[in-house]
């Protein structure tokens, strides 16, 4: 990967190469990780607790776009913020989708159990990714501490 194009993982500089756009630099990918469980950790709880209101309404767009799909794309560790945020959600959706279609084509439709199995499965893979000792870039190159 050439060294021009490397984003680092902390702050919120801009970074700039001859010939490229200005890119802002992500912020700590391990606040972002800590942002997603705690959606998680309430979505799943308020699903539990059978709360309702609009405070369950944002908690369940907040993880329908992002649990499921950071779960998965925050795996890749991307040096590119656009794109792990773009591949999060579209990824998220996917998931959600794909569950509802389950629970469809089995006869056994229930929106909180499917909320329920997404933040149960992925909670665990967040965990994972906090506590991971190193990260692997785009090519699979190690690059230390997250």
């Amino acid at each position: 990967m050439d060294p021009e194009l490397t984003v680092p993982d902390k702050g919120f500089d801009v970074e700039t190469s001859p010939g490229s756009p200005q890119r802002l630099v992500p912020p700590d990918r391990k606040l972002v990780i800590l942002l997603v469980l705690l959606i998680d950790v309430s979505a799943v709880t308020a699903s539990l607790a059978g709360t309702g209101g609009a405070m369950r309404m944002v908690l369940g767009l907040a993880f329908a776009l992002s649990v499921p799909g950071w779960a998965l794309v925050g795996l890749l560790r991307l040096s590119w913020p656009a794109a792990e945020v773009g591949l999060t959600t579209a990824s998220s959706l996917a998931l959600v989708m794909a569950t509802a279609q389950v629970m469809l084509w089995a006869h056994a439709w229930n929106p909180i159990l499917g909320q329920l199995l997404l933040g149960l499965a992925a909670a665990p893979v967040l965990v994972w990714q906090l506590t991971a000792p190193g990260r692997v870039g785009v090519h699979g190159m190690p690059k230390g501490q997250p």
